[in-house]
């Protein structure tokens, strides 16, 4: 293997960057997520006591309201209004009372109604979103076709991730009727129909279940008429691709056919170079999914394959051997354990969190360099001389490789 000697540590999306992101960048980040979550827990924490504010004053109307009705039940069925009137005020207590109301409650309720509670809370928020990552539209959409690719990748059903089961773990978060719809559309406009009108299909269902509280049934209808129309009007003329299922959905359900083509995937893998030629895209594409979902590629390779210690015939090493782990042959592909301590990471995570930046890919012109959809991550490039701790660490990897 290569010496590596001025390593430059590449830093994934695990980190902060307190500053307002552009446009459709936080999805891809997970430190931005986490600070959006604890800028919303802030945000609630202000709407809370705003409500308070609120539930405060209208508890003394309501109290105000009550006392006065509970002066009323003092009358008599068969007494006139005027005779109820004479006694009423001829009672001490109640006219002590009457004038306290007027007196005291009536204008401190009347405080309370100019005092404008929401213009502090206001402020507040502000001040929060000023100083946090704030998703803005194209995150919505990033974060849907996050959905949408782990579903694919991991071959998710639907309703488990709409009721909030991702792979074996049940959360609490889960997909309103409404929330459907809206990855639907999203899968439509991005000329995905097959999962469209399973997204759309799926809403249909969580309308009848929440009564229509979100979005109803009868304008779901009209979303999944719209895109089964258009699928089968494109299968019927011949037309294949992975956006489409196999036969038209009004001959087979989607869930059948989703059923099918899951397990009639092919997995293909080249045992070593000579059967490269024979892999296409799609296969690597069916692959990578596979690894993805943690299943095991290699084949019978893996019995030969064998972790050990290894001193590099290095003196020092004989007192602290490095752990050696083979993962692959032809091409020979090694890990090494325990080479990064827990504080290391998080040193060089605290250094590299300004540097971070949207990862890009190669652009349609000669040399230049674009934001994909594909590739949601950032990325920050450390160098020796930014951090002792990288310096350190690039010297270690140096000296074990």
């Amino acid at each position: 293997m290569m010496i590596l000697r001025n390593m430059l540590v590449t830093i994934g999306v695990m980190l902060t960057v307190m500053v307002i992101p552009s446009y459709g960048e936080v999805f891809s980040s997970v430190s931005d997520m986490q600070a959006i979550f604890k800028l919303e827990r802030n945000l609630v924490g202000e709407l809370l006591d705003y409500a308070e504010k609120l539930q405060g004053k209208l508890n003394r109307i309501k109290k105000y309201v009550s006392e006065f009705e509970s002066t009323l039940l003092d009358g008599a069925v068969t007494e006139s209004d005027a005779d109820f009137t004479s006694r009423l005020v001829g009672n001490p207590v109640h006219a002590f009372n009457l004038i306290r109301r007027f007196s005291i409650d009536i204008p401190n309720i009347e405080k309370d109604i100019k005092e404008d509670d929401w213009k502090e809370s206001s402020v507040a928020v502000q001040r929060l979103r000023l100083g946090s990552v704030v998703p803005k539209d194209q995150d919505l959409h990033g974060a849907a076709q996050a959905l949408i690719r782990l579903q694919d990748v991991y071959e998710l059903d639907i309703s488990h991730i709409a009721g909030g089961k991702i792979g074996r773990r049940q959360s609490a978060a889960k997909l309103s009727a409404q929330d459907c719809l809206f990855i639907g559309k999203h899968c439509y406009n991005g000329g995905v129909l097959s999962r469209s009108i399973e997204w759309f299909e799926e809403a249909w269902m969580l309308a009848g279940e929440e009564k229509n509280a979100t979005i109803s049934q009868d304008q779901v209808q009209q979303f999944l008429d719209h895109a089964a129309k258009e699928h089968d009007e494109r299968v019927m003329k011949g037309e294949q691709n992975g956006n489409l299922f196999p036969k038209p959905v009004y001959e087979e359900p989607p869930q059948e056919q989703r059923a099918r083509m899951v397990q009639t995937r092919r997995k293909k893998v080249a045992k070593d170079h000579s059967e490269l030629g024979l892999i296409d895209h799609n296969d690597d594409a069916f692959n990578f999914a596979a690894l993805c979902r943690g299943e095991e590629m290699r084949g019978e390779i893996i019995h030969k394959l064998k972790c050990y210690h290894d001193t590099r015939d290095d003196l020092w090493f004989m007192l602290q051997p490095v752990k050696v782990e083979q993962v692959h042959m032809t091409p020979d592909i090694f890990l090494f354990h325990d080479i990064v301590t827990p504080t290391e990471l998080e040193d060089i995570k605290k250094t590299a969190g300004p540097l971070l930046a949207r990862s890009q890919v190669m652009g349609s012109r000669g040399g230049s360099s674009e934001v994909s959809t594909t590739r949601t991550s950032k990325t920050g490039w450390l160098q020796d001389s930014h951090s002792p701790t990288v310096e350190r660490l690039s010297k270690r990897i140096s000296w074990v490789t």
